[in-house]
């Protein structure tokens, strides 16, 4: 049993345990390809997934059911720049697990940057998420979908449709309790033996053209991916929210000490288009993963 702390709906685990978080994908990878024809999976990238995604192609999982996606990738460059996150998910993932090339779904920074998210939409249109992992910016941003880019009216339908599947009235209720795994009860199988699949009902695009914060710029230059901010591209290819949260399970591992104030804003503040992070409050499947060091301004407040 894994002790958690209860925002709203979101379920916050404190562990500095990679294979945990791992596990907790790769079962539920399992549950959902075990009931249905294919998985779709989206990842994330950056030094905080690693750990986690070296344990999980480690799992014995099926990826011969599995399609992957992922979030997003900076517009103007392509697989071979080391900055690219369609590189990293080849080499972190696909090229360890040998999925084959027609599962394998990249965004290429290449082309023109509309088209592709046009086509890398219809693509995922199929069929929404079935796992989503999550990182959070420094500034909240989830994927690339920056504090202050979510259209007033995306924004609104996410809220109303979120809060309509229970009790998501934005309260900041933190309660705590002990969970085993990840099932919920709408991920059980109906008739036929086969998950409900969530269909895209909106007018919100699924993958978008968005500008970069300088601040985002700045990080990934301190991460070492851009030698200065000029390097850094100003645009970016991106899921949006809509995507993102219509998941059936989102996973989110956040650690170090400079993400505690993100942490602490997206868990305490305000369900706020300011703080893109704190709409996966009220998701109704959604664990975030802190070490202590994320954790450390949240104090009292967690089991």
């Amino acid at each position: 049993m894994v002790n958690y702390s209860l925002f709203d709906r979101l379920r916050v685990v404190v562990e500095n345990d990679q294979q945990l978080v791992a596990k907790s994908i790769a079962d539920e990878l399992a549950h959902t390809s075990a009931l249905s024809d294919e998985a779709y999976a989206v990842f994330a990238t950056g030094e905080t997934q690693i750990p986690v995604l070296s344990s999980l192609t480690a799992l014995p999982v099926d990826w011969s059911k599995i399609r992957i996606f992922h979030l997003d990738e900076f517009a103007g460059i392509g697989i071979d720049h080391p900055a690219s996150f369609a590189r990293f998910i080849k080499e972190k993932i696909a090229d360890k697990i040998g999925i084959s090339s027609d599962r394998l779904h990249l965004i290429d920074g290449t082309l023109d940057p509309q088209k592709e998210c046009d086509r890398y939409a219809g693509e995922l249109s199929v069929h929404s998420p079935d796992i989503c992992m999550l990182g959070i910016g420094d500034n909240c941003h989830i994927a690339f979908n920056e504090p202050g880019s979510i259209e007033p009216g995306e924004y609104s339908d996410l809220v109303r449709e979120m809060s309509a599947r229970g009790d998501g009235s934005g309260s900041n209720r933190m309660e705590t309790g002990e969970y085993d795994d990840l099932v919920r009860e709408d991920r059980e199988p109906q008739e036929g033996n086969s998950l409900p699949v969530r269909e895209y009902r909106t007018k919100w695009p699924l993958v978008k053209v968005v500008y970069l914060d300088e601040s985002t710029r700045l990080r990934q230059v301190e991460e070492g991916l851009f030698g200065n901010i000029d390097e850094a591209p100003n645009m970016a290819i991106t899921l949006s929210m809509t995507a993102i949260l219509s998941a059936r399970c989102i996973i989110t591992v956040c650690t170090g000490k400079h993400k505690a104030d993100a942490v602490l804003n997206m868990l305490k503040g305000d369900i706020s288009p300011d703080c893109p992070a704190s709409l996966l409050r009220l998701h109704d499947n959604a664990t975030l993963f802190l070490d202590r060091a994320a954790a450390a301004r949240l104090g009292s407040d967690l089991q």
